[in-house]
């Protein structure tokens, strides 16, 4: 974009002053303002929906930023996003894995007490109650 950018100001024929007063000079400020504005609409304009939220937190800023710092902002959020995307892959598999093992645990059948999702090896009655269970055997 800066080229394009950089080419369009080229081809603008402004006329040559002569001399330099303060009106010409604050003319001239007040001109590349609205030409760097202009640049910055037209970037944030054609930016994606996924930046919808970056786009109205710029424009709220006041003054307006510059378009390399939007630029880099939008670079660093882009940065952001892509080490979240692989964060969220990874969750959503541990995710599916816990769901597998549910629905292995509720298949089974306990062959004590006959009920589902426990196994003789977690009941209580055959492998014995911890110490401080009411219904063990030893004393404290």
């Amino acid at each position: 974009m800066r080229g394009i950018w950089e080419e369009l100001s080229a081809m603008n024929n402004l006329p040559r002053f002569t001399t330099m007063n303060e009106d010409i000079t604050n003319f001239l400020h007040a001109l590349a303002k609205q030409n760097e504005e202009q640049r910055l609409f037209q970037l944030l304009n054609g930016l994606d929906e996924l930046y919808a939220t970056q786009r109205s937190q710029i424009l709220l800023m006041n003054p307006l930023p510059l378009v390399e710092y939007v630029c880099s902002m939008l670079q660093r959020e882009e940065l952001q996003r892509q080490v979240l995307e692989n964060v969220h892959i990874q969750m959503e598999s541990s995710a599916l894995l816990s769901k597998n093992t549910e629905v292995k645990n509720g298949d089974m059948k306990c062959s004590v007490c006959g009920n589902r999702g426990r196994s003789k090896d977690k009941f209580l009655q055959i492998i014995g109650y911890p110490s401080w269970h009411r219904r063990s055997k030893k004393q404290p």
